[in-house]
Parts: structure tokens; C-alpha cells; sequence
């Protein structure tokens, strides 16, 4: 992820001193990603909140929500409101962002953190092409319009593909005008986006990107020099993910289930021998390609596994977004 107007991995809680005592030890995580897409007419209200004190129990104090669609706006302000209660600091991820008023109004009755919009380009054709829907757009703009008349903080996601890379600037100069957070995603998620297309941008679309970024922000080319030993992601540290099933998962890009939180303990799911094979997978363990450079590797085991069924191999166009960079790097470092 790249944070093109804000700081890198900022905190997004109004009280990010709270948190920092909390992440340790390294595998006690802080953070639930709750995805409510496909939940299932068992989970009901009463068993949500079994499992919202599970996670408390677990030492976690910041809930995300995942996959909101019309057929399941009630139940998130359900859980908002118990979350609230049991004073959980809430974000929501929109995808398609229909909100109305009254739905905002209840985002700050129960003191949402934080709103992650989607929007991938400053072109309505070009966004709702991405997004597949054709209100999305508007949706969109509308929600901005909201949470910002009712000071509710929100940031802007972007995800890069070769529909958007060659506006993805006027994008940034509006969002930058506006103060808004702009956070490009130059990897697919599919959870997180709820997507499923293979619109990657080409070679020379990056690399034209990049030159860009570089001269934009020439800072973020000097990250520090991670070693083959250093771990590849955050899966089954700092963060943990829930489906409409009620089972726990070391991450919401991995597709394998540790359990389910309804039969089985936080603990007893977060220790045992999967969670612990997708929380140690180093940048050593990778195939076919050194990620060993200056930069944030790009690959994601939860994407590789979804999209060819190998967590260890790195994807043809994360290669291809790590060998851009290396080449910029070297220039500038010249």
C-alpha cells in the first residue's frame, strides 16, 4: 500500500497512544477485520457478540468491517452500537459507498474512527468500469459529501490497474487539494475490494508511474533494507479476520480458515500449526525470486494462494512492480 498524502501506515485511532502498549508480544494481534459478505442466517446478532468478547478477551481493541451491502446495513449498526459499548475503537471499508444521512448520522452517534472510501479515478466512466457499478460514482462522491459536512475522519483507497494508471494523477492533485488521505493499492485484494479482474497495468504503464511517484515523493524510495529472514506480511501478528461464518482467519486475503470462533477459543485457534505456518513465512521461503531490496515487497501470500494456489510464489506482475522499482531506485541512487 502506498500512502501518497499522509504518513505511511498512519494510525488511525483518536487515541493511537492506547495502542501502542497493546501490539506486544509480536504475535498478539490488535486489529479484527470483520467481513460481513456471506453471512450466514445462523450468525445471528447474539452470536456476533459472543464473538466480540471473544476478541476482546484476545487483547483486541480495533474492529474493521468488511464487505457492507444493503442486505446487511442493520446488522452493522447492530454491531457498531455494541461495539461501542464495549469500547472497541470501529472502522468500515465501502466499497460502492450508498450511505445516506441517516446511515452517517449513526456512523458518529457511535463514534466511528474511520471511513476507507473506494474511489479509482477522478473519471466517473473509468471508476464505475473498475467498480462494475454504475452508481458507484456518484455513491461515492456523495459519501465524501457526508462524512465530511459531519467531520466523521475518512480516508480514499484507490486500487492501480491499467484502466486508471494513466489519470491516477489528477486523482492524487484533487485529493491532495481537498485534504483528503489518498492510499493507492498497487496489488489486488480481493476481499478488501470485493474484485475479481485481471486489468493489471503493463510494464510500461508502471513504469511511467512510478518515474512519477518518484519525483513526487522521493522519500519512499529509501525505505529500510529488509534481509531474507525478515517476515513477509503481518498475517497471524497484528492482525486477525473474521467471516459471515464466524471463523478466524491469520489474515482477510487468506483463504484457509484457522477455525471457527464459535467452537473454539481466540487462543486456541491463533496458536495452533496453520496459524503458525502463515505467520512465519519469510522472504527466504519465496520461489523463483529475491524480494530482498529496498522496498516493501508487494507480495501477498493470501492473493498468490487465491490466484495460483501457491502462497510461495510471487505473481508475474508483483515481479514486475519490484523490478520498476529497483530500476528507479538505481538511477536515483546514481
Amino acid at each position: 500500500m502506498e500512502v501518497v498524502n499522509g504518513q505511511k501506515d498512519q494510525d488511525l485511532f483518536r487515541q493511537p497512544a492506547i495502542v501502542n502498549n497493546l501490539i506486544k508480544p509480536e504475535n498478539r494481534p490488535f486489529k479484527a477485520h470483520i467481513d460481513l459478505s456471506n453471512t450466514t442466517k445462523e450468525m445471528t446478532f447474539d452470536k456476533w457478540c459472543l464473538i466480540l468478547e471473544e476478541l476482546k478477551d484476545a487483547g483486541i481493541i480495533y474492529v474493521e468491517f468488511f464487505g457492507i451491502g444493503k442486505s446487511n446495513i442493520s446488522l452493522l449498526i447492530d454491531l457498531l452500537e455494541e461495539c461501542h459499548r464495549m469500547k472497541f475503537y470501529t472502522a468500515i471499508f465501502l466499497n460502492n459507498a450508498w450511505i445516506d444521512e441517516a446511515i452517517v448520522h449513526k456512523f458518529d452517534d457511535f463514534e466511528v474512527s474511520h471511513v476507507s472510501l473506494v474511489l479509482h479515478s477522478r473519471y466517473k466512466k473509468i471508476h464505475n468500469d473498475i467498480s462494475k457499478c454504475d452508481s458507484s460514482f456518484d455513491n461515492t462522491m456523495n459519501a465524501i459529501e457526508l462524512l465530511d459536512d459531519y467531520r466523521i475522519n475518512f480516508s480514499i483507497n484507490c486500487l492501480l490497474t491499467n484502466l486508471n494508471i494513466d489519470s491516477i494523477y489528477q486523482l492524487e492533485n484533487w485529493s491532495k487539494a481537498n485534504n483528503y488521505l489518498l492510499k493507492i493499492d498497487p496489488s489486488l485484494k480481493f476481499k478488501k475490494y470485493n474484485l475479481e479482474i485481471n486489468n493489471f497495468p503493463n510494464m510500461g504503464q508502471l513504469e511511467k508511474y512510478y518515474q512519477e511517484r518518484s519525483k513526487r515523493d522521493f522519500w519512499h524510495y529509501f525505505e529500510r533494507v529488509e534481509s531474507l529472514d525478515s517476515y513477509v506480511c503481518d498475517a497471524g501478528k497484528t492482525r486477525c479476520a473474521i467471516n459471515g461464518r464466524g471463523e478466524l482467519f491469520s489474515c482477510l486475503e487468506i483463504p484457509t480458515p484457522l477455525g471457527s470462533l464459535l467452537e473454539n477459543s481466540f487462543f486456541s485457534l491463533w496458536q495452533n500449526q496453520d496459524s503458525d505456518y502463515w505467520r512465519n513465512i519469510r522472504k527466504k521461503d519465496l520461489a523463483s525470486f529475491n524480494c530482498s531490496t529496498g522496498f516493501t515487497c508487494e507480495h501477498c501470500p493470501g492473493e498468490s494462494k487465491r490466484l495460483i494456489d501457491n502462497e510461495l510464489q510471487v505473481r508475474d506482475y508483483v515481479k514486475n512492480v519490484q523490478t520498476i522499482k529497483n530500476q528507479i531506485l538505481s538511477k536515483l541512487s546514481r
